[in-house]
């Protein structure tokens, strides 16, 4: 059972140590998906006008959140293979939202005065909400901005959302009943069920952000055109590179049942 900080830490050492073991060479396709985002931000030109123009700060806001989605992916996919499942999906979460509001400035440039004084009041952060509004994020076959990419990454999204609150969604996997009473429990503080849990969440992750550099390519092309054709001509490579290990990984990588499962008894 762990009861410190430190166990808990070795504990989540361990996890990792099994979970890139089991996953063996193709944990590198994360080192080439980070680098997609990485390569993408110095390739692009900023249009002119300066801060004064809605449309220089909106793709200077489309930029941040592509950072931020490259962040979220390197959390999302270290927190599952530290064994926490639900807290992957998380991070999922926020990059789909972040890749959301990033297309809804690139398409409607004057919102991003709302998104940059959200915090100046509580009238400002009124407006920044009534610009971005969920059916407005993920729009609809209905509405005027409708994507069918956004559509399928709103699935997702809407998935991750069940484990954000205290539903059975968000708390089954944190529950073992020691004996057939029901009425004794544990915590657990790793969720990764023994079984494929951990290849099925992380191709959920890495093909969501696969379609968000899909995004972000079309984009940002209009701010370097010929670079930007070249750059998702390299990504292609990448993601076919998952669609390769996804194979290899349904036939050969259970999850790995070695992962730490302690639990602290109430």
């Amino acid at each position: 059972m762990l009861t410190t900080l430190r166990e808990l830490a070795e504990a989540e050492t361990k996890n990792f140590e099994l979970s890139t073991g089991a996953l063996g060479p193709s944990i590198g396709i994360l080192n080439a998906f980070e680098k997609a985002y990485g390569s993408l931000p110095p390739l692009v030109s900023l249009p002119e006008g300066g801060l004064e123009s809605d449309e220089t700060m909106a793709v200077y806001a489309v930029l941040h959140e592509l950072a931020f989605c490259r962040r979220q992916l390197t959390m999302s996919v270290l927190t599952l293979l530290r064994a926490y499942q639900g807290d992957a999906m998380l991070h999922l979460r926020r990059a789909i939202e972040a890749c959301a509001f990033a297309v809804r400035m690139n398409k409607h440039h004057e919102v991003v005065r709302a998104w940059l004084s959200a915090s100046d009041d509580d009238a400002a952060y009124e407006r920044y909400r009534g610009a971005f509004r969920t059916k407005d994020l993920f729009p609809n076959a209905n509405h005027p901005d409708h994507d069918p990419v956004l559509t399928e990454l709103k699935s997702h999204y809407d998935q991750c959302s069940k484990l954000m609150h205290g539903s059975i969604f968000g708390m089954g996997g944190h529950f073992e009943y020691p004996d057939s009473s029901g009425v004794s429990f544990q915590v657990k503080f790793f969720d990764l069920a023994p079984d494929h849990s951990l290849i099925v969440v992380l191709y959920l992750i890495l093909a969501s952000h696969r379609q968000f550099l899909q995004l972000f390519g079309n984009m940002l092309r209009p701010y370097n055109g010929e670079a930007m054709d070249h750059w998702m001509t390299e990504l292609k490579p990448v993601q076919l590179m998952l669609d390769v290990y996804r194979e290899d990984w349904k036939r050969h990588i259970p999850n790995p049942v070695g992962v730490r499962n302690d639990a602290a008894s109430l």
